[in-house]
């Protein structure tokens, strides 16, 4: 018994070699399998960093064009910047221009940032003039022979309060997703109050809090 013992390919020793490149080749396979996994995380992680990156730029070449519009119409209506250079027509074109470049690159801003701009386009002009009129300016025709231009349309209303918090408040979300400091809506003051004429526009119209 113990010769056939002596004699058996299966004695201890082995045995543990046997179990040793077992257990090798597990953890082998299990640390591959983690690694493979990590990978995995890292490429999906780097590929979604990328996507962030790249819809973050074309959000920030988009606001890059479309600003300065914004703050031409909006300093047509409450009076401020170079208003004295811009013209009724001039404002009519640039909304176009603006609402083009918006509407086709709405899927790079949130709901919350499309609706600021939105109210801000909607407090600064009508276009509910019918079938295939334009749109009419918020605003009263006080500037001279440029008003008296008959393809324009006027509202008759002083709209510059909604006008204005809409305004700053489009600049408030649009800097949160851009990640820039907020410019302060808080502290701007109501351009309603430095010059008074027509009809003021209800808080209720205006849909800005």
């Amino acid at each position: 018994m113990d010769a056939e013992r002596k004699e058996s390919p299966w004695n201890s020793l082995e045995v543990a070699k046997l179990a040793a490149t077992v257990l090798f080749t597990v953890v082998g396979g299990v640390f591959t399998l983690i690694t493979w996994r990590q990978q995995q995380i890292a490429e999906k992680r780097t590929e979604a960093e990328e996507k962030f990156t790249k819809a973050a730029e074309m959000r920030t070449a988009v606001w890059t064009q479309a600003a300065p519009m914004l703050n031409d119409i909006y300093a047509y209506f409450v009076f401020v910047g170079d208003f004295q250079d811009l013209n009724p027509k001039q404002v009519l074109e640039e909304k176009v221009k603006v609402d083009r470049l918006m509407w086709s690159n709405r899927v790079l801003f949130t709901k919350d940032n499309f609706n600021a701009y939105t109210a801000f386009i909607n407090a600064a002009f009508d276009t509910h003039n019918g079938w295939l009129k334009g749109p009419s300016l918020r605003t009263v025709p006080i500037r001279g022979d440029e008003d008296k231009d008959a393809t324009v349309q006027f509202t008759g209303e002083d709209n510059r309060t909604c006008i204005n918090k809409s305004y700053w408040m489009l600049q408030s979300v649009i800097a949160k997703q851009l990640d820039l400091p907020d410019p302060g809506i808080a502290s701007v003051s109501d351009p309603a109050e430095r010059m008074n004429y027509g009809r003021k526009t209800s808080s209720a119209e205006c849909g800005v809090k």
